[in-house]
């Protein structure tokens, strides 16, 4: 892609990005979720050393615009199955009120639409563009962030069935973070970010 995002326009993104995602009261969907999505990101580029390969305000971008589907709709079953479609469709509009090419807007949706269900269900994406790899294994490491599951387990102790789903939960966190790498388009980040430490928020 030859088209640079400038710092002006990546400022003007995020601004917005961000002031959307603050108003989401899901722990598990928010803008403190999308900015630790984005580090994740940055990290994953050190660390694959493709620094020269990626447009680093294009990767940010995509990080902190990855789950606007929960700007429009709550957590469901539904949004959780068909959210990359969600996702498709408002990201297609909110990126019009920018100065991008199409071809940017083109990564930006890919990306964003075939970031979902790596885990539990290994649909990874392989044979897309880093862009798109690079934004899954990101947010897939999110799952097993320290803080995001002690935020999880309290948001979802309420309740009569609160306990049992937590229990629950916290056995598919745990297998999640044994088999780490059956779930990332590159494997070799499981052992890079010390997932391991997370066992002891379950």
């Amino acid at each position: 892609m030859n088209e640079k995002i400038s710092d002006e326009t990546y400022k003007k993104i995020k601004m917005y990005a961000l002031s959307q995602m603050a108003k989401l009261k899901n722990a598990s969907h928010n803008d403190a979720h999308v900015v630790r999505v984005k580090n994740n990101a940055l990290k994953i580029v050190r660390i694959l050393n493709v620094e020269n390969e990626i447009d680093e305000n294009l990767l940010k971008i995509i990080s902190l615009l990855h789950d606007f589907t929960y700007t429009v709709r709550k957590p469901s079953v539904y949004t959780y199955v068909f959210e990359g479609h969600i996702e498709r469709r408002i990201i297609r509009e909110v990126l019009e009120k920018f100065d991008l090419s199409e071809e940017t807007k083109m990564v930006i949706i890919g990306a964003v639409f075939h970031h979902t269900h790596s885990f539990p269900f290994g649909r990874l994406n392989k044979k897309r563009d880093a862009y798109t790899r690079i934004l899954q294994d990101a947010d897939t490491l999110d799952f097993f962030d320290c803080l995001r599951i002690k935020m999880y387990m309290r948001q979802n102790s309420k309740g009569i069935f609160g306990n049992i789903r937590n229990r629950l939960s916290s056995k598919l966190i745990e297998y999640g973070i044994d088999n780490l790498e059956k779930f990332l388009n590159y494997p070799v980040l499981a052992k890079s970010f010390f997932t391991d430490s997370s066992k002891k928020c379950i």
